[in-house]
This record gives structure tokens, sequence and C-alpha cells, in this order.
């Protein structure tokens, strides 16, 4: 009966080989826009904007000079994690525009993009674009290869370079890495087609990500707590800068929130969604789905021809994974990292953390 509702799934698009990379006055060459994956977009649609829950989406358009700009500004933002039962957790985090993670940023195929960094925070910075081909000196990593500037604090840098790629990206700092990135200095990076032949109806992007804040209770004084079902009942009011340094994260995040603060995908029975997450922390992250299947359509960036249906997809550091789905179970179903302790706030015996739910209503 539930299967009338599901549509016909197709993955028409077809990767291509990357025919030739050239550097052309600080830009890859024109001819090098056949990358690494190229689909075919014969006829199709104009692809669906993803959306970033709890957060910004920016779609450049296009300016006099024929390219793309968008300005993010690195500082230091006050995040809110967690607001439930009169408590609330905020992180002096590293972010863009004003939150961690910063906006998720959207270019087409084809496009010239120039992204200007301005650095507000305390210190030096620079940004990386992930997966990303582009010339050499756009890298944004100083200390490797052929360098781009670091960027002083109150000073700017725009890179540019040519969106040869479609899919799943993101950008991250990568000047003193081990601080700035788990202080949250990333963002999402889409490259979408020119035209979409998919089925997808709504696109939804995820920053996963991990926090050591300072509590008053500690594992070994939760330890021998009663479990009274809140996800807030280990959890103490605080606003701080995160322990970076730390490997003992006690706060997990979906773009920026904790569940229950997290806002929930809602879509409507025989939609077909796609998800995308992205994560520059520590620690890989099982994200697990209840009441159906869904199809991993995307890894790096690139789409998987041969999509395996499953409930749980890894997302390690450093990765950028994607699924698409046909919603067709009724449902209110959670979305959440399968790691036991990351689905909860320091430890709490309600649901908390890495989790969102998805919910399907009825049209």
């Amino acid at each position: 009966m539930l299967s009338t509702f599901a549509k016909k799934k197709r993955f028409a698009h077809v990767s291509g080989a990357l025919l030739c990379i050239g550097v052309c006055s600080g830009m890859l060459a024109p001819d090098a826009s056949a990358a690494t994956n190229e689909r075919d977009h014969g006829g199709g649609r104009s692809p669906v904007i993803p959306q970033t829950l709890d957060g910004t989406t920016i779609v450049p358009t296009v300016s006099s000079d024929g390219q793309k700009h968008v300005t993010l500004t690195a500082s230091i933002v006050p995040q809110q994690l967690l607001n439930a039962d009169g408590k609330t957790v905020t992180a002096r985090a590293y972010g863009y525009n004003g939150s961690s993670p910063g906006p998720t940023v959207v270019f087409y195929e084809g496009d010239r993009a120039a992204i200007t960094v301005v650095n507000n925070l305390p210190e030096p910075t620079t940004m990386h674009f992930h997966g990303v081909i582009l010339p050499n000196s756009e890298d944004g990593v100083p200390a490797v290869g052929e360098p781009t500037p670091i960027i002083q604090p109150g000073e700017s840098y725009t890179y540019r370079f040519r969106v040869l790629q479609v899919g799943t990206h993101m950008y991250h700092a990568h000047q003193d890495g081990a601080k700035q990135e788990m202080l949250g200095s990333a963002g999402g990076l889409i490259f979408l087609p020119k035209r979409d032949n998919s089925d997808v109806t709504a696109d939804y992007v995820y920053f996963l990500h991990e926090w050591a804040l300072p509590q008053t209770l500690k594992p070994e004084q939760i330890n021998d707590l009663p479990r009274t079902g809140s996800p807030t009942d280990t959890v103490n009011s605080v606003d701080a800068m995160p322990m970076w340094a730390s490997n003992m994260q006690n706060f997990f995040s979906m773009n920026g929130k904790c569940y229950p603060s997290t806002t929930a995908i809602r879509t409507r029975l025989g939609d077909r969604i796609r998800v995308r997450f992205f994560n520059v922390g520590l620690t890989a992250h099982p994200v697990h789905l209840h009441g159906q299947d869904f199809e991993h359509s995307e890894e790096d960036g690139n789409e998987i021809k041969k999509p395996m249906k499953m409930n749980t997809l890894v997302v390690a550091p450093g990765k950028t994974q994607a699924f698409e789905l046909d919603a067709i179970n009724p449902g209110i179903w959670p979305l959440h990292c399968h790691i036991a302790h990351h689905a909860a706030n320091n430890l709490s015996s309600g649901f908390g953390g890495m989790m969102a739910t998805r919910v399907i209503i009825s049209p």
C-alpha cells in the first residue's frame, strides 16, 4: 500500500572524467570544465536550492565583472547549542557571518567564484575549499605548496576559482587547524548542476560537530545519578569558549544545535529528499535513520552510480556524504548519530545531542 506513494527512482546523472587541468592567470583554464564529476543534464529543470536548517544558505548572483561574489567574515560568535527546560548552552565558537557553522554557499557548475574572507578573529586565519579542483595558489594552505596569504586580523583576501564540479563540498580554516576547526570554522560549499534530472523535491545540509564545554557534572558523577528521561538532567547553563584541545567532547550538534533545539525536517508523503552531511571534527558519526532505508547517493562530492540501500551512513572526519530517499512511511522518525554518547547532552538520560527528527506528513 505504501509503495504506491513512492516515486520512481532516477539517478540519471553520469560521472565523467577530468579531461584537462591548466593554470592561466590564477584560474583553471576554461577548457578544464569537463571535470571529474561532470554530469549529463540534457533538458531537466532548475535544481533545488539546499536548505540549511538552523542556519542560512547563500546563493551569490553574477556581478558586473561576471564573477559571483560572496563575503564570509570570520569572528568569535555566541553559538547557542541548546535551549531547553530553562537551561542554555552557548559555545563561544569560531564562525562566519555570525554563526557556527558559517552559511552554506551555493554555486553552479561553470561559475567564476570570488569568495572574500574578512578576518575579525584575534589571530591569523586562512580558508581551504575542501575537495575542490582549483589553482594551487587558491588552496588556502600557506605552509605547503604555492601559498595563498595568511589573513591577518583586520585584513581580508579574495579567493578566486572556476567551479568545475558538481556535488557536496565544504570550506574550513586551514591555519592552526587543530584550534580553529574544532572551534567551528567551517561551512557547506555546494556546487549545483545547471540543469537537474533528479526527482529531488527538497535538499538539506548538515554540519556535524562536537564540543567540549565546562559542566559541573563529570562522567564519574553522572554514573550513579537517577535517570529521569530529561535531555538536560545532567546539564547546567554555560556560556564559554569550548576546550578545543580536549578529546572529551560532551555536546554534539547538527548545524550548531543539539536536540531538542534542532529543527525538524518536514516533508510530505511521496516527496523525494536529499540530505547532505559534512564533518571536520575528531570523530566519525554513523548517522542512522528510523522507519525506512535511504540510498547512499554521493560521497566526497562524487555521485555514486549504483546507490546502495542502507539506514546508517558513516560520516568520517574530512568526509562529505549524501543520501536520498522517497518518503513512504508516515510518522515522526529520528535521524541521529548512533554513537550512544553523541545522542545525549553531557550524557543526559533523555535524547539530545546529534539528533534531528524527520517528519513525514500526509498530503
